[in-house]
């Protein structure tokens, strides 16, 4: 939370994750960010010290504002073994099996294999998903 300026109107992330809306900023007492937190079943309305803690004395939280909220990756909710097309140059693509997304890389298990046959990952900077009919 070190030089993090919360503004009323952005979107920020939780220390657990989890997306934050900010209402105002003005606030009295020690709780003086107001906002909501959005958790599976929706939003829920909670304060936050100006630092971004949820609790004032008690130390960290899992609600605690720790970044600015940046939109996930689509390839970060398809399923592990999704079939998918994969290239370093986008021009000529081969086959894979998706294992993961990270640091702006698709992964998939090595030698055309899936989770059921390879431990083993190997990086690509473009994939797309092949259409299942």
């Amino acid at each position: 939370m070190d030089n993090l300026v919360i503004e009323v109107g952005k979107y920020y992330k939780t220390r657990d994750g989890h997306k934050i809306r900010i209402y105002a900023i003005d606030g009295h007492s020690h709780y003086s960010i107001h906002g909501a937190v959005l958790w599976d079943d929706g939003w829920e309305v909670i304060g936050w010290t100006q630092e971004g803690f949820y609790y004032w004395e008690e130390g960290e939280s899992g609600v605690d504002i720790v970044s600015e909220w940046t939109e996930p990756h689509p390839a970060e909710s398809w399923e592990v073994d999704k079939k998918i097309l994969i290239s370093v140059d986008e021009e000529r693509w081969h086959k894979g099996y998706f294992s993961h997304f990270k640091n702006g890389l698709f992964y998939t298990f090595a030698y055309g294999k899936t989770s059921w046959t390879q431990q083993g990952v190997i990086g690509y900077k473009y994939a797309k998903p092949v259409e299942e009919e």
